[in-house]
């Protein structure tokens, strides 16, 4: 059973928020590529058919960046899926999300909170005030802001203020930046905590040095799953 199907007002909220990521990627792609409109209808029905692998060898064929600072781009539904069962199945208090968008993926993690009814809490991050303003906004329209806490600003600034452990961490900034960032939240990140990090094959060429950068650290264990864009998965071993 969907969970998500028993609870009409969050479903409709969140179908709403995809429908228009959805719409801001194809604008994005369509932007970027260099033919006629029919050439593009043919090439995004193609796409569709493809797998992840192909999918980010596609994008890159056609020189498309689907990472864009200034839009409010969010996850899927079956990557925000993936989160939520993720996070029902760990049982976490503290997650952090790094990138953070206008909170889209902050409410599928902020649900299963609810739903396992601890005390744990979704630590979301951006540098907009507007897409921050927009995090409260949307999780408190769906009765999940008590779940929320933001952190506006430079994330490599910000995240000096978290104290506490983390269970999990979903990497989605800039891809060029996952290593950096990942090696700057690593004293957060407890033994058994997991980390996501979304787009790995739809930005190969930028997460490339994050992908031999984990596959040498003997201190996690890691393993990119051929699914939505690509999205590395791994537990942390031991304190490195």
């Amino acid at each position: 059973m969907n969970l998500f199907s028993k609870n009409a007002k969050l479903k409709s909220f969140l179908d709403n928020l995809h429908s228009e990521n959805e719409k801001q990627l194809i604008f994005q792609a369509r932007n970027q590529f260099n033919g006629t409109d029919e050439e593009f209808k043919q090439l995004l029905t193609k796409y569709n058919t493809y797998n992840a692998i192909e999918k980010g060898k596609i994008l890159e064929e056609n020189r498309i960046k689907i990472q864009n600072e200034e839009l409010a781009l969010s996850v899927s539904p079956e990557m925000g899926q993936f989160l939520f069962m993720t996070a029902m199945i760990l049982k976490p208090k503290i997650i952090l999300e790094l990138g953070s968008s206008i909170g889209v993926s902050t409410i599928y993690f902020a649900e299963a909170l609810r739903q396992i009814n601890n005390d744990g809490f979704v630590i979301a991050t951006e540098l907009s005030k507007e897409k921050c303003d927009n995090i409260l906004k949307n999780a408190e329209l769906v009765g999940l802001n008590q779940y929320v806490k933001i952190l506006y600003g430079d994330v490599f600034e910000t995240i000096k203020n978290i104290n506490e452990k983390i269970d999990i961490v979903f990497i989605d900034i800039w891809a060029s930046g996952y290593m950096e960032i990942f090696e700057a939240t690593r004293g957060l990140l407890k033994p058994g905590a997991v980390f996501i990090a979304d787009n790995m094959y739809s930005a190969g060429k930028e997460t490339a040095l994050f992908k031999e950068y984990l596959d040498k650290d003997d201190t996690v264990y890691n393993i990119t799953l051929d699914f939505e864009s690509g999205v590395e998965y791994g537990i942390i071993l031991k304190n490195n």
